[in-house]
């Protein structure tokens, strides 16, 4: 594998990381057909000790032991930290992945078929109302492939999304995905992120290739949210659901990297933990009530979990393979 480039501007940053996306998106692929071969036969639930790289990532509402994994061909629940399960028989891309913030056993996502599926590509929105073990079509079959996705908690009703599918942009629902909006957000370029608010549901955070953004207005405007993480590639961002002033965010420069705010984005305090110039922490889930409690993936597939609010770190996976304590 060729070096990646440094991060020297924000053109180059974002061309590099569309380059770095493209590239595990591949690595993925060869991944997952390799893993279908040794999974085949596996029954509703399982356990597992390695899996393809992850496209999304919560600790469920109800039960804060939990959770939940979507991944590039499964969709895995982690108990306590050290039990490993995969859940259902979905064997396809589970992109945007979100657990629903007040419906018990509620998950929603999108992404594409697996080998030999014959629904539409793009997906469109799934949901499951049994914890994972069946999917069905919401809406947008055959039309978006929602990278990135949140569910207000404010009105869990609000949903947005970001597409790259056959009708690319910024979508928001009203009505808990039965219907969407292409939202004219001419700021946004590249999304890697989307946080809801959990106090407003018209304010949605993004991380983007020129920065977080933010907008109280359902997507229609966005607005650098501080000058620290503006005009830099940020690729991660969770809000706390409890303490909504508390924000995580990950910046792809050696002074940011993990960083922190007490204040809803107005000052951020860098964690030291910076990966360097070939990975990136993609998405992060923070425990809904200690906002200390913090799991971080990075997009080469390593997992990692913090309870000091992101100080000091643990690792769980490395390149998608379960770390035994």
């Amino acid at each position: 594998m060729s070096k990646r480039p440094r991060f020297a501007s924000r053109r180059k940053r974002s061309n590099s990381w569309l380059a770095v996306l493209a590239a595990v998106a591949v690595l993925g692929a060869v991944m997952y057909i390799a893993l279908l071969r040794s999974i085949a036969t596996a029954p509703v639930e399982g356990a597992i000790s390695q899996f393809p790289h992850i496209h999304g990532m919560a600790v469920d509402p109800r039960d804060h032991e939990v959770l939940w994994l979507g991944t590039h061909g499964m969709l895995i629940k982690v108990v306590n930290r050290t039990r490993w399960v995969r859940v259902g028989n979905a064997d396809y891309d589970l992109m945007g992945f979100n657990v629903h913030p007040t419906l018990a056993g509620v998950l929603l996502t999108s992404g594409h078929p697996g080998p030999g599926d014959r629904r539409p590509n793009p997906l469109g929105l799934e949901i499951s109302r049994d914890a994972g073990l069946r999917w069905t079509p919401l809406s947008m079959e055959g039309l978006v492939d929602f990278h990135a996705m949140s569910v207000s908690p404010a009105d869990p009703q609000v949903i947005y999304a970001w597409s790259t599918g056959a009708r690319p942009g910024f979508y928001h629902s009203a009505d808990g995905g039965r219907s969407w909006s292409l939202v004219p957000a001419r700021a946004l370029r590249q999304v890697f992120a989307l946080a809801a608010s959990p106090t407003s549901p018209r304010e949605i955070v993004a991380a983007t290739d020129i920065g977080l953004l933010r907008s109280g207005d359902a997507g229609e405007t966005w607005t650098p949210v501080s000058a620290d993480l503006s005009r830099v590639t940020v690729t991660a961002v969770a809000i706390h659901r409890s303490q909504p002033k508390v924000w995580y965010a990950y910046g792809v420069a050696p002074h940011l990297g993990l960083v922190r705010s007490p204040d809803a984005g107005k000052t951020w305090t860098s964690l030291g933990f910076f990966l360097g110039e070939r990975d990136a922490v993609g998405y992060l889930a923070v425990h809904p009530m200690d906002p200390k409690v913090l799991y971080m993936a990075t997009f080469d597939s390593h997992l990692f979990w913090s309870d000091d609010g992101g100080k000091t770190r643990q690792q769980l996976v490395r390149a998608g393979r379960v770390i035994t304590p």
